[in-house]
């Protein structure tokens, strides 16, 4: 997945590419932003596939699966709400849209490809993110 130099997306507030990432995990605006995102971003895939308007949420034990699949989990304290893991998800994945390291269609592709398979799918792209953000 290539990154295009122009490709970020001018948000006020986004933290700079040299934010670590437990700042950016940690940080609720960007969460909410990312809620609004992945179940936008799963909702057209599954659209896609089925040929009509479809819209589709994705469960927090979702994204808490992932945090700890991909190691997430780990950076946050012990006795995190599985909300706010679920957060550190949507607010990576966000992130690395807003500072253009990912992109939509990128996203959508790997989606595409495990469309079924939603924990498989964002696990990849979480991957993905924090190897382009480490």
């Amino acid at each position: 997945m290539p990154v295009e130099k122009d490709a970020r997306l001018k948000v006020k507030g986004v933290r700079e590419p040299s934010s670590g990432l437990f700042e950016v995990i940690s940080d609720k605006g960007l969460a909410r932003l990312g809620d609004s995102y992945l179940n936008f971003l799963y909702s057209m895939a599954l659209s896609e596939a089925e040929g009509k308007p479809t819209g589709a949420r994705l469960k927090d034990r979702t994204l808490v699966e992932v945090a700890k699949a991909t190691g997430i989990r780990s950076m946050l304290p012990n006795r995190t709400p599985k909300g706010r893991v679920a957060d550190s998800i949507e607010a990576l994945i966000v992130y690395t849209l807003l500072r253009g390291m990912l992109k939509f269609e990128d996203m959508m592709e790997v989606f595409r490809r495990k469309l079924y398979d939603p924990v498989s799918s964002l696990e990849e792209i979480v991957r993905e993110a924090v190897n382009r953000l480490t």
